[in-house]
């Protein structure tokens, strides 16, 4: 194991505002990951969450979501009023309604000091973003204009973009569009200050990119010909995966599929600027649901689940073939979980990115010696678990008495089997080894962020910094880096 490091979402740190933001408790976990001897710091995606809160359903590719805005340094600006800091605030896992309520009317009064603003470096914002910047800015005006309903019930002359009504609304609308690319320009700001500072510790942060976009997206209005939809630019079809032995009737996601035809027609613009993109955002690039570039899963849009779908052929090779040439030396992990078809395992080779192989897992594997030898590889990202597993002590406490015997013997562990998970992981040959925060302070499946196919998730946080006094111990664990 070469480099380790903590996954921990930007939503899940304390904050005295409800959610994790990119104030000061950002900058103090950056000085505990440098304590903890950690080299990396893997987040989720920065997009505004969409569907159930989901960072994996945004309402943009491109957008960072403006909850994340620390609030602190607006008034240190002297953008807002300090009201913020007498409105109530939960103070445990974050109560979303409350979040957006409280930050949406504290985000407005930026509108009211925009002369405070540098308009210099807010122009060059604008300028070197304009190909997401403009259409994201007038989709969310035209989001409040139309009471925030879906953009497919919106006029249907607004819905097909046509130039006359896309010019009446940006004029209509100005007022509300240089608010939100006012928005994305504090995000922006505040999140490069961030980055920058971490990689002054020598820290590196994986960013993470789902390879799926919400239908109430931006992207899917702005550039629908990108999209699987019908003349009305309805869903024609989704994504999701098929029937296996954790799901019956597969698992039936609703994001709106690509049209990988008109894509390599067109040169894969749309990917490519998300890829360039993101790289320039992220000093690594964990691009989720890798298969998916292979061959995709396509379910038709009216389908009760998935068991009625196809797979059908993707382009990834071309389109990392033309990434490659922009961005040589890009550095991009892939989430390849699930159906490992020769497609998927050539493209990997192609590529050259480095998969996944989650400790917690082993047991779905019918071959566990085979499953730990490929702990002995080098080009692989390791983890205890990621952001859909259970915690370690949860797992443990899951499974069998048979396989607790088994995951024993093959770690050798007596009775710290957390500290044994974290072991495996520093003695294989991984470049990286990751492992959720929640995993170093031991914590139970209560703590857990997400489970998957179920509602009310993405809400955990750490409530304090007492963590901090975690980090000697998660440096001894990781020594042998």
């Amino acid at each position: 194991m070469k480099h380790s490091g903590i996954l921990l979402h930007i939503s899940s740190l304390p904050s005295a505002y409800g959610i994790g933001d990119l104030g000061k408790e950002a900058y103090k976990f950056a000085d505990f990951l440098k304590a903890g001897n950690q080299k990396l710091w893997q987040i989720l995606p920065l997009n505004p969450a969409g569907e159930d809160n989901s960072p994996y359903q945004a309402y943009s590719a491109f957008a960072g979501n403006p909850y994340f805005i620390d609030l602190d340094a607006l008034y240190q600006q002297g953008l807002i009023s300090d009201r913020y800091k007498k409105l109530r605030w939960d103070k445990g896992n974050v109560n979303y309604e409350l979040v957006y309520k409280n930050k949406d009317s504290v985000l407005k009064e930026i509108s009211k000091n925009l002369d405070r603003i540098d308009k210099a470096d807010f122009n060059s914002f604008c300028l070197d973003n304009q190909f997401w910047l403009e259409d994201y800015a007038l989709f969310m005006g035209l989001y409040e204009h139309f009471d925030k309903i879906s953009w497919n019930n919106w006029n249907e002359d607004i819905i097909a973009r046509t130039p006359q009504v896309m010019k009446m609304y940006q004029e209509k609308l100005r007022t509300e569009i240089v608010f939100w690319k006012t928005i994305q320009y504090l995000f922006w700001s505040q999140w490069f200050k961030l980055k920058n500072y971490a990689n002054s510790l020598g820290i590196e942060i994986i960013g993470d990119l789902p390879i799926y976009i919400s239908y109430q997206s931006a992207d899917v209005w702005a550039s629908s010909q990108n999209f699987m939809l019908d003349a009305k630019k309805r869903l024609a079809c989704v994504a999701g995966v098929p029937p296996d032995i954790y799901a019956e009737k597969g698992q039936l996601w609703g994001n709106p599929v690509y049209d990988w035809e008109y894509m390599k027609k067109d040169g894969f613009s749309w990917w490519l600027n998300r890829l360039i993109f993101s790289q320039k955002c992220y000093d690594h690039i964990r691009i989720d649901h890798f298969i998916g570039f292979a061959n995709y899963y396509s379910i038709p849009a009216n389908a009760a689940d998935a068991v009625m779908g196809q797979w059908n052929k993707a382009y990834g090779r071309e389109l990392f073939e033309k990434f490659k040439e922009k961005v040589p030396n890009a550095k991009i992990l892939a989430e390849d979980l699930g159906n490992k078809t020769k497609e998927v395992e050539n493209l990997l080779e192609f590529t050259g990115y480095p998969g996944m192989v989650i400790l917690q897992n082993w047991y779905d594997s019918p071959d566990v010696g085979k499953f730990l030898n490929s702990l002995k590889q080098s080009n692989i990202v390791v983890y205890t678990g990621t952001h859909d597993n259970n915690t370690i002590k949860g797992w443990y406490k899951s499974i069998s008495k048979s396989e607790k015997k088994a995951y024993r013997k093959i770690t050798g562990c007596k009775l710290d089997v957390i500290k044994a998970m974290i072991n495996l992981g520093v003695k294989s040959n991984a470049d990286k080894f990751i492992v959720p925060i929640q995993d170093y302070l031991e914590l139970s499946e209560a703590d857990r962020m997400n489970v998957p196919g179920t509602k009310g998730n993405w809400i955990w946080r750490l409530k304090n910094d007492k963590y901090i006094k975690s980090n000697k111990r998660i440096a001894r664990l990781t020594l042998q880096q």
